[in-house]
């Protein structure tokens, strides 16, 4: 009798010799290449080590079961275990990312502190050396002090600890040279949110905060001048401190003080 079964190609044979032998490639959309790479980028980035060390962790375990099930002969399962595998990875990666960046503001912030602190105390330094010299000055004459933006909270009247420290100092001039007056300028500018009126509250704070210090309040006087007036015309806005803010003006040893 003769056979009728046709002879096997060589691609059948070939898929047929890969079935005996049980050899699987990697799935057919290439997941387990690009799963090996996401988590060997993350694993490479020592960020990922260092603040995300749980999900690469979990990444690299989902990308044995992923070589697993590729060896395994279960090419649905090594799919899957490559997707959370790469998931997992990229997941890793932003989260570290995150951690960098938050760590990067906050050390902005802080520089820009320090520097607002030191600018602060800059300040001090030169009101009080401003103040020494009225004190050792033969014929005093009219000198001015400036509270910046900086000496008040945030958009109200309300005097900060750098300034009051200033304030005891000026307090402390004024009640042991009796002779002496003082005018106190509030400053504004056309920014919005101002409150039109800002500018002479906070004179006036500044007015009351001499006089609970002891200064007799018929010595002093508050005015305030709008947007059209500003300490300086810098329309910087990153120096809206320097616009807004308050002038103190003394007298001279006379009791005049220098018109504007």
């Amino acid at each position: 009798m003769i056979s009728t079964r046709k002879p096997l190609t060589i691609s059948a044979a070939c898929a047929v010799a890969a079935i005996l032998s049980g050899c699987v490639t990697a799935p057919a959309d290439n997941s387990l290449a690009e799963a090996r790479a996401a988590v060997g980028s993350a694993a490479a980035n020592p960020d990922v080590a260092r603040y995300d060390a749980l999900d690469l962790d979990t990444a690299q375990k989902q990308l044995a079961n992923a070589e697993s099930a590729a060896a395994g002969d279960a090419p649905d399962m090594a799919h899957h275990e490559a997707y959370l595998a790469i998931r997992t990875a990229k997941l890793a990666q932003v989260r570290a990312d995150q951690v960098v960046a938050q760590q990067r503001i906050a050390v902005a912030d802080g520089a820009r502190a320090q520097a607002q602190l030191d600018a602060r105390e800059l300040a001090q330094l030169d009101a009080r050396a401003q103040l020494d010299h009225l004190n050792t000055d033969p014929a005093p004459r009219s000198a001015m002090l400036v509270l910046t933006d900086d000496y008040f909270e945030p958009g109200a009247a309300q005097l900060t600890r750098p300034a009051a420290k200033i304030l005891d100092d000026l307090a402390q001039f004024l009640i042991a040279h009796p002779e002496r007056r003082v005018r106190i300028e509030g400053h504004s500018d056309a920014s919005a949110g101002t409150d039109p009126a800002l500018s002479l509250h906070r004179a006036e704070a500044v007015r009351m905060a001499l006089v609970a210090r002891g200064v007799d309040p018929v010595r002093s006087e508050a005015l305030a001048y709008g947007p059209a007036d500003p300490l300086t015309a810098n329309e910087n806005p990153a120096d809206r401190h320097f616009i807004r803010g308050v002038e103190i003006l003394l007298s001279d040893n006379h009791g005049q003080i220098a018109s504007r």
